[in-house]
This record gives structure tokens, C-alpha cells and sequence, in this order.
């Protein structure tokens, strides 16, 4: 099941354009982002990102959606930690 927090580690790798930039622009490990996506992409049986030596591209399909996805992910950044999964 897609959590919150696999959107929000989505988002985020998505704008930072690579899982290190995005483990220290939100606090969080590279290993756990990296496992985050991982398991978002074997849920969804979809590649989110194509990786390359100097980061990650969204896939094809993905890289018209990412207005859609930053929506979500403001949504997130609004909603209290406590309540988020």
C-alpha cells in the first residue's frame, strides 16, 4: 500500500534530481529513501526514475505528471508530522 511517506520521498528525489540531494533537503537517509522508492516502484510495477551516475530523471511517463505530483506533496508538507504515516 503507497504511503504518505513514499509520496513525500518521490517528490523529493523527483525535484532534487537524486536521492542524496533529497535525503539532506528533507533529513533523511539516503538508504531509507532509496528503499522507500524501491518498494513505491515494485507496489506500482512501475520504474519511477531513470538512474544515471550523476542522479535520477523521471521516466517518460512520469515527467508530464510532476505538476500533479507537487499538489500532493504540498499537501503533505502541511499536514502536522504526528498525523502523517
Amino acid at each position: 500500500m503507497m504511503t504518505l511517506r513514499q509520496i513525500r520521498y518521490f517528490v523529493a528525489v523527483a525535484e532534487a534530481g537524486s536521492v542524496s540531494a533529497a535525503g539532506g533537503a528533507i533529513g533523511i537517509s539516503q538508504s531509507a529513501i532509496t528503499e522507500a522508492i524501491k518498494t513505491l516502484e515494485d507496489e506500482t510495477g512501475a520504474t519511477l526514475f531513470e538512474r544515471h551516475a550523476k542522479g535520477v530523471l523521471l521516466t517518460y511517463p512520469l515527467s508530464s505528471s510532476r505538476g500533479a505530483a507537487s499538489s500532493p506533496a504540498a499537501a503533505i508538507r502541511r499536514t502536522p508530522r504526528a498525523r502523517r504515516a
